[in-house]
């Protein structure tokens, strides 16, 4: 008898939002209960950090971002930060599908403010438009 928290886990899943824990309630007269579980097979990014000579560059935070929208407006919420090992290279796990912004992390910048695009000018669209001729406000 008692109050039990439930949850799962296992590497490269990702626990549910909202299904993360489940709490049941055992009392003398209950044998067992039924329990379910949902887990999401995740995804993650992976790369590499070289320098200028195409050297690889360890030790350097990079970070993702979600690129999500709220009230017709992006928003870019921070997701993962891992650091780099000695060939540069970096894998950030246990991400769930989406649109990611990957970059350097650095500790003074906001943490819903994405890494900058290194000067690419590219271009962004309404949610679910693929054509600016497509896109409304």
């Amino acid at each position: 008898p008692g109050e039990y928290r439930i949850f799962a886990s296992k590497p490269e899943y990702r626990q549910v939002p909202g299904n993360e824990i489940q709490i049941v309630k055992l009392n003398a007269r209950a044998g067992s209960v039924r329990v379910q579980l949902l887990l999401q097979k995740a995804g993650g990014i992976r790369g590499r950090v070289i320098d200028e000579d195409k050297r690889p560059v360890k030790g350097v935070k990079v970070g993702a971002w979600a690129r999500e929208y709220e009230s017709g407006q992006v928003r870019f919420q921070f997701r993962s930060v891992v650091t780099t090992d000695e060939q540069g290279d970096y894998f950030i796990p246990t991400l769930a599908p989406g649109t990611y912004h990957v970059g350097t992390y650095e500790p003074r910048r906001p943490l819903n403010t994405p890494p900058p695009a290194a000067g690419l000018d590219l271009p962004a669209f309404h949610p679910n438009a693929d054509e600016l001729s497509q896109a409304s406000p």
